[in-house]
């Protein structure tokens, strides 16, 4: 009997470029997602700002030094000056506080990579 059997499976280069792949995408992830995750505490924290009564009545100064303590408990008040990244738009039935800004992230050497936060929750006028 002569039957030749070919071997099937992935080579010792597959499992490199694979092991490669997973690694880059790895450390990619752990690269960015801190920020993401700040931004989500910072929409927490704008949501719980929210919640609290008569907002929409306040300067945009208080809004700024109470947002500001929010985020203090969630160690997120150093990741954006609120000063130049929060705007106030009044509307008929309250107010837009909008949270705006950019995040750099070093990757490796001369590249990085700018993510853009835009937050956005409505307070409503109390009755």
């Amino acid at each position: 009997m002569n039957i030749s059997k070919r071997q099937a499976g992935i080579t010792i280069w597959g499992t490199l470029f694979t092991i490669g792949v997973l690694i880059f995408f790895g450390l990619l992830f752990m690269k960015l997602f801190p920020p993401y995750y700040d931004n989500l505490r910072i929409h927490k924290g704008m949501n719980l700002l929210v919640d609290e009564n008569k907002v929409a009545e306040m300067s945009k100064r208080e809004i700024i030094r109470r947002l500001n303590r929010i985020l203090l408990i969630d160690y997120v008040d150093e990741v954006v000056d609120m000063n130049k990244a929060l705007s106030i738009t009044r509307k008929d039935r309250g107010i837009d506080i909008e949270v705006l800004y950019e995040v750099k992230v070093p990757l490796a050497y001369n590249l990085s990579a700018l993510m853009e936060f835009d937050n956005v929750v409505f307070a409503p006028y109390q009755q």
